[in-house]
């Protein structure tokens, strides 16, 4: 029996890692400096501190740019609810009417995390909610699924994880969790180490209620 969810955020709970990847190569193109990566699969799941080293080498440099697009950042927001994905508030409605937990570990800042549950009005769903830059390793490390197990109390067999990046799915599969992964639209990534690939929570959302609560 499941008795918990947990969910990476970008490019699972919201489709932002496209919108990520544009801001930036908008912000370089602003500033004619070309990035050393061109490619959104090399960003797909990955910290912050890890995309700035993909995005400019040289770690002097490096600081410098990055200071200029938090800047740029803050008079570009995003909001999540724009991006959402399809069925996601159903399935967390379900979940929650049958009294699973739901925990959110994201690669991602808490900022980042804590604005994406405000907009899109779902942080009441979760039962804990988790950074990757609050653990000692951020993913592809397991770190922070260990943390989500031991805060919980729960047991990696009660438990399923939706992700998406190659990256995230290694962190799961890392820490002994089942990995489920939701198949992005309008690019490509490996998932092929995930247990479970779905095109959509609609989809889920009817899968988990014909197999568990019925």
């Amino acid at each position: 029996m499941i008795k918990a969810f947990i969910f990476d955020m970008d490019g699972v709970l919201v489709n932002s890692e496209e919108m990520y990847f544009y801001r930036r190569m908008e912000f370089f193109n602003k500033i004619h400096v070309i990035p050393d990566s061109k490619q959104i699969s090399d960003y797909l799941g990955c910290s912050n501190e890890r995309v700035w080293e993909l995005l400019v080498n040289d770690p002097i440099r490096r600081e410098q740019l990055k200071q200029q697009y938090f800047d740029y950042q803050k008079q570009h927001p995003i909001n999540y609810k724009n991006y959402i994905n399809d069925g996601v508030e159903q399935f967390l409605k379900t979940l929650q009417k049958h009294h699973i937990t739901m925990i959110l570990a994201s690669a991602g800042a808490r900022t980042d995390i804590v604005g994406m549950l405000n907009d899109c009005k779902i942080k009441h769903y979760f039962n804990l909610i988790l950074s990757g830059e609050e653990v000692k390793h951020n993913k592809p490390a397991p770190d922070i699924y260990l943390e989500a197990l031991d805060k919980s109390g729960l047991d990696k067999q009660e438990c399923i994880v939706i992700e998406d990046s190659k990256y995230g799915i290694q962190a799961a599969k890392k820490a002994g969790i089942e990995t489920w992964a939701l198949k992005p639209q309008n690019y490509t990534v490996d998932q092929s180490q995930a247990n479970y690939v779905f095109e959509n929570f609609i989809k889920l959302n009817k899968k988990i209620i014909n197999e568990n609560f019925e």
